[in-house]
């Protein structure tokens, strides 16, 4: 099992390669005050006077981020996106981390559970070929969704479609039902969001309510899991 930040962010690092762009350490600074008042809005001027650097070399480096949508803006100011932390840890800022939690509503994931999961959204996006300024990841669910197209069965089966290691997609898998929590449907006194292909019934996530108590490792190897699955692919 991965226990240690170091060893995700290595791959996290070899997934999101080519996906974030190169920030300058001016643009950098910019990046990190927005993230650290988000989800307030600030004028260019208000960055300006929390940074040594110019106005006109902030006013550059805030429309280039607007461009590469790492801030959203409007006649109030410009917020951070999720996309502007992420960017911070792909340069090596891991305590952005705490940031991504807050804008996705995550706060009470770890910092290892939510890194292994963005090493799964990083390995989606890498096949989908979108870089970080084309995907729509912003609200967490986007993100979950990419992962969720890579799925043939089960949540397991990403790590053949991904190549994502199968200790990373164990600790992925709390930050990824969390998101997905809002969305599981009761089926047999379980929880589960499901997908038909064709004839098949892809897993995308499931709660069971004695996991992890229930000893199961995987949710998908869950009895009461499998149970509901049964069920709905007797329904015609």
């Amino acid at each position: 099992m991965y226990k240690s930040l170091d060893q995700l962010y290595t791959h996290f690092k070899f997934f999101w390669k080519d996906l974030v762009p190169h920030l300058t350490d001016i643009s950098r600074d910019v990046v990190r005050i927005y993230s650290e008042n988000y989800p307030r809005k600030l004028k260019t001027y208000e960055v300006y006077v929390k940074t040594p650097h110019q106005l006109s070399t902030v006013y550059k480096a805030v429309k280039s981020l607007r461009r590469r949508r790492l801030v959203i803006c409007d006649e109030g100011g410009c917020a951070a996106t999720v996309k502007a932390p992420l960017t911070l840890i792909y340069h090596g800022e891991l305590d952005a981390l705490r940031h991504v939690k807050k804008i996705w509503n995550i706060e009470e994931i770890s910092d290892e559970n939510l890194m292994a999961y963005l090493v799964l959204v990083g390995a989606a996006l890498k096949r989908l070929e979108f870089d970080i300024t084309q995907a729509y990841i912003c609200p967490a669910w986007g993100a979950a969704m990419y992962v969720a197209s890579f799925i043939k069965g089960n949540f397991k089966s990403l790590e053949g479609n991904l190549g994502v290691p199968g200790e990373v997609l164990k600790l992925a898998y709390p930050t990824y039902v969390k998101i997905l929590d809002p969305y599981l449907a009761p089926v047999n006194g379980v929880r589960l969001l499901v997908r038909r292909r064709g004839a098949a019934l892809d897993l995308i996530a499931a709660r069971c309510p004695a996991y992890p108590g229930c000893g199961h490792v995987e949710v998908d190897n869950c009895p009461f899991v499998k149970k509901a699955l049964e069920r709905l692919n007797a329904t015609p």
